[in-house]
């Protein structure tokens, strides 16, 4: 009878090792799929942006991406004390009433932090214009709702991932690389200089 015992005891433990193998490999397996996913959109995306660079540099002087660069620079600081990096607390979160009050705390504080960048911004807009290397009042106006939007798409891209939307974020990715080549290249004869590299971006 002990022995009998002993022999279901190990069939049990053996049968608990398997299961646990399985949903392991299964969990391996998911967390495999969700990096794929959302390494296709990167990769996707980044391709596309390169590829179309020989074409944009036709469109653009040097002169004229140097400025889309410190463009981007500043709206990308700003974007990143934008929230105050509270939308990361939506990956700690699974319950859908905290998940909204984050969202709406999210948006607040980016809104906020605009509103607040906006008064030096209307102060020494000339400053920013030197700055960023252009008489155009256009780079400067565009700073504001181009930080927003960048706050706006972080928090999109945190809560997509906290809810394990990658498909959804990967697509973004994508779409987000075709649209920006296409509106700066139709954007190249429609606006003067490095005004149509950041109109693009919207």
């Amino acid at each position: 009878m002990l022995y009998y015992l002993r022999v279901l005891t190990s069939l049990r433990v053996i049968l608990n090792t398997v299961h646990t193998d399985i949903c392991d490999d299964k969990m391996a397996n998911n967390i495999f799929k969700s990096i794929l996913t959302l390494a296709t959109g990167s990769i996707s995306s980044s391709v596309i942006v390169a590829f179309s660079l020989p074409l944009l540099s036709r469109l653009y002087t040097p002169s004229e991406f140097g400025i889309f660069g410190i463009y981007l620079t500043i709206i990308g600081l700003v974007s990143l004390v934008g929230c105050g990096k509270l939308e990361t607390a939506l990956m700690l979160t699974s319950r859908e009433n905290e998940r909204m009050i984050l969202l709406k705390t999210c948006n607040i504080l980016a809104i906020c932090t605009i509103l607040i960048f906006a008064l030096p911004l209307l102060l020494f807009h000339t400053q920013f214009a030197n700055y960023l290397g252009t008489k155009s009042i256009i780079p400067v106006v565009l700073l504001l709702p181009g930080a927003l939007l960048m706050c706006w798409y972080n928090i999109f891209t945190v809560n997509a991932n906290s809810s394990r939307m990658y498909m959804a974020v990967s697509k973004g990715t994508f779409y987000r690389a075709i649209v920006l080549v296409v509106l700066q290249a139709i954007f190249s004869y429609v606006f003067y200089g490095a005004n149509g590299l950041i109109l693009g971006v919207f």
